[in-house]
């Protein structure tokens, strides 16, 4: 049995909703004067509750002034975004960033989100089969994609930006149309709830998994399965990324002109572990390496394979980040010898983990960074998502610190989300689709 890794405690920070709006009466004159609440915690210390005076500037009679008291510190970068921080706690001084704008609600709230990589839009789906499509700038109206009978579980886009794929609890995956809203497949064949998706490649395969304990790799041309591999735990999350090793000599993969070559996936699982295979293995010798993230169950799975990190969430709140293999270290895959199982385990244990309250993970997006390691953009059930740092302090030795909070949330749901200009989309079980503007 391995020994569990120590998990790092991180501060959260809250504060009152509506200061942007609190900003705005103060300016244009219709108070004089506000205070709202700003409070900070880290488990297993006492919390800290502040207050923020907001009053009109003395220089400048357009902009306001802040006097914080009653243990935070706070600073005004702009109507959007101020710099918070706690000494008792040691909490540094910590972006707090508001929403830009909220551009689109859904009634019953919304549960997952993706945007395109080109066409500028974005999807979102919820409860009871809710999906709907819509332009980032508003240019566009929005599109309801109509077919799906259950709660909606995961949402893509295909690389035109022009088509979407679903997921629902009703254990079918649809191909919508984001021009005009028509459904031309359905992909059916899970026996439970599906529970994520990947696009492979240009987009003639994708790939689905279950909580039937199932990963489909599909031929959407045909609505047939081209792949089906069966593990013994229910699958919550997939990630889909080049492997950061090169394939065996020994094994040789099995390409097709649809399937990019050296592709891994990483499963996670109700049990507390991750599954990572090869999706270019022959199924007659195909490895099977575990990521063992501890026993609370597993929501959410990001893969880096720039730096070969991984990020799993659990409903406990932790955040686990696991370093697979690099060229130059040994890796914990085998490659089985032709008389071998057809699935062969090993195991990975983390390389650390954080956690900053039980709230289960919803959401995890690695997001690059030009000092480094990239940050983790982590969405969370009690509506407090947030960025974190990595850095490393020493080889395979990572630090973590929160260098972003997202506020304007009401205590619901978070699924976060980032554009390629630094866009920050949060969706809210609430209903709201935000958008915030993150730092360099």
């Amino acid at each position: 049995m391995s020994v569990p890794t120590p998990v790092v405690l991180l501060p959260r920070i809250t504060i009152q909703e509506s200061f942007p709006t609190v900003v705005s009466e103060i300016r244009d004159g219709t108070h004089a004067a506000e205070d709202i609440w700003c409070s900070v915690y880290r488990d297993g210390e006492t919390s800290v509750h502040g207050r923020v005076r907001v009053t009109e500037g003395e220089e400048d009679k357009g902009d306001v002034e802040l006097t914080a008291r009653d243990g935070v510190e706070v600073t005004k970068v702009s109507n959007t975004e101020l710099n918070i921080s706690c000494p008792a706690l040691k909490v540094a001084p910590t972006t707090t960033l508001f929403p830009l704008a909220t551009p689109f609600s859904l009634r019953g709230g919304i549960d997952v989100v993706a945007l395109s990589e080109k066409g500028g839009r974005w999807v979102v789906g919820g409860k009871d089969g809710a999906v709907r499509v819509g332009d980032v700038r508003g240019d566009r109206r929005t599109i309801d994609l109509q077919g799906h009978v259950a709660d909606i579980r995961a949402v893509a886009f295909f690389p035109s930006g022009e088509v979407v794929l679903t997921a629902s609890s009703d254990m079918s995956v649809r191909v919508f149309s984001a021009v005009d809203g028509t459904n031309p497949r359905t992909l059916t064949g899970h026996t439970k709830a599906v529970t994520g998706l990947a696009i492979l490649g240009v987009g003639r395969l994708v790939a689905s998994c279950s909580l039937d304990g199932s990963l489909r790799i599909w031929n959407v041309a045909t609505s047939t399965t081209a792949t089906h591999i069966r593990l013994t735990q229910p699958i919550t999350s997939l990630a889909i990324g080049p492997a950061p090793t090169p394939p065996s000599p020994s094994s040789p993969p099995t390409t097709t002109a649809d399937l990019p070559p050296n592709l891994i996936a990483l499963l996670a699982h109700t049990n507390g572990s991750c599954s990572l295979l090869a999706l270019d293995e022959p199924a007659t010798s195909r490895t099977i390496t575990t990521l063992d993230a501890g026993s609370s169950p597993l929501f959410a799975v990001a893969y880096d394979p720039v730096n070969a990190l991984v990020a799993t969430g659990a409903r406990d709140g932790t955040v686990s980040l696991f370093l697979l293999p690099s060229p130059n270290s040994p890796s914990p895959i085998t490659t089985p010898s032709p008389t071998s199982p057809s699935t062969i385990s090993t195991d990975l244990t983390p390389i650390m983990s954080f956690r900053r309250s039980s709230a289960s993970i919803t959401s995890l997006a690695f997001s690059p960074s030009s000092t480094g390691l990239p940050t983790l953009l982590v969405g969370s059930s009690d509506g407090l998502p947030f960025r974190a740092a990595l850095l490393e302090v020493a080889p395979g030795t990572i630090e973590v610190t929160v260098k972003e909070e997202y506020a304007g949330g009401d205590c619901e749901s978070a699924f976060v989300v980032e554009a390629q200009d630094r866009n920050v989309w949060i969706a809210t079980g609430e209903g709201k689709l935000r958008r915030y503007k993150a730092g360099p």
